[in-house]
C-alpha cells in the first residue's frame, strides 16, 4: 500500500489507502469482466457451430428417411415387373406388350434416382455436419494467441464508440443543417 510512504496525517493516509484499495478493486474487477467477456464470446461461436451442425444433421436425417421409401417402391416395380412378365403373352397387340412391360421398369429406375438423388444429400448434409462440428473443435487446438485475435472484447468496446459516434455526428448534422438560418446550399459569406 502506498498510505505508509504519504506525507501527513493519518486521515490522509487512510484516504489513500482507501483510493488504492478501490482502485485495484475496479482493476481487477476489469480484468474479470474482460476474460468473461472473451469466455462468453467463445462460448456463442460454440454454440452457433454446434447448432450449426445439429442444423445439418438434422436435415440429412430428414433426407435419409426416405430412402427406405424409395427403396421398397423400387422394390415394389420390380415385382411388379415379373408378375406382368407373365400377363404379358395374354394382351392383344406388342404395342401394349411393349407399354405395361415398360412401365414399371421406367418407374422402378425413377424411384431408384430419386434414392440415389436422397442419398447424395444426405452425404453433403453429413459432410457440412461434420465440418461444422470441426470449425469449433478446430479452434480448440489452436495456440492462444490466434484466439486472442478472435475474441477481442476491447476491440468490440470500441467498435460499439464508433457506432455512437457516428450516430452522433449524424444526427448533430440533422439539427445543425436545421437550426442553420442560410441553409445548407446558401452561398451567403455567413453560412458555414
Amino acid at each position: 500500500s502506498l498510505a505508509p510512504f504519504c506525507p501527513g496525517p493519518i486521515s490522509f493516509k487512510c484516504i489513500v489507502c482507501a483510493a488504492t484499495a478501490a482502485a485495484q478493486a475496479a482493476y481487477y474487477l476489469a480484468s474479470a469482466e474482460y476474460e468473461l467477456a472473451r469466455t462468453m464470446d467463445a462460448v456463442a461461436v460454440k454454440t452457433r457451430s454446434a447448432a450449426l451442425a445439429d442444423t445439418y444433421a438434422n436435415q440429412g436425417a430428414r433426407s435419409g428417411a426416405i430412402l427406405p421409401f424409395t427403396s421398397a417402391l423400387a422394390a415394389l416395380c420390380a415385382a411388379a415387373t415379373a408378375a406382368v412378365v407373365e400377363v404379358l403373352p395374354l394382351l392383344p397387340s406388342i404395342e401394349l406388350e411393349a407399354a405395361v412391360g415398360g412401365i414399371f421398369p421406367v418407374l422402378g429406375a425413377l424411384f431408384a434416382s430419386a434414392a440415389s438423388v436422397s442419398k447424395a444429400r444426405c452425404e453433403v448434409d453429413a459432410a457440412a455436419a461434420s465440418q461444422a462440428a470441426d470449425s469449433f473443435a478446430d479452434r480448440d487446438n489452436k495456440d492462444r494467441e490466434v484466439e486472442y485475435q478472435n475474441l477481442e472484447p476491447v476491440r468490440g468496446v470500441f467498435n460499439l464508440i464508433k457506432l455512437t459516434a457516428r450516430a452522433i455526428k449524424r444526427v448533430a448534422g440533422t439539427v445543425f443543417s436545421k437550426i442553420n438560418p442560410f441553409g445548407r446550399n446558401n452561398n451567403s459569406p455567413y453560412a458555414y
